[in-house]
């Protein structure tokens, strides 16, 4: 399942990727961000499917995948 996501983002530019709706890019606040990354580089969240996510954040046109979030308990 991942990877077929993975192929249908790397497709997109980011303008697309910011008003998918099926995708759900959005910021999350009040998480507790793991020790090994700055506190102050901001979290989002892509849905990959109902309940799997992805959490991570941009660094100009890569996103880095922080940690899956498999049943939508993070977010």
């Amino acid at each position: 399942m991942f990877i077929s996501y993975a192929k249908k983002i790397e497709k997109l530019p980011w303008q697309e990727i910011y008003h998918h709706n099926g995708l759900n890019y959005e910021k999350i606040d009040n998480i507790n961000i793991p020790d090994y990354l700055d506190s102050s580089i901001p979290i989002y969240s892509m849905r990959v499917d109902k309940k799997f996510r992805i959490l991570g954040y941009r660094n100009d046109n890569e996103f880095y995948i922080v940690w899956f979030d498999n049943n939508h308990e993070t977010c």
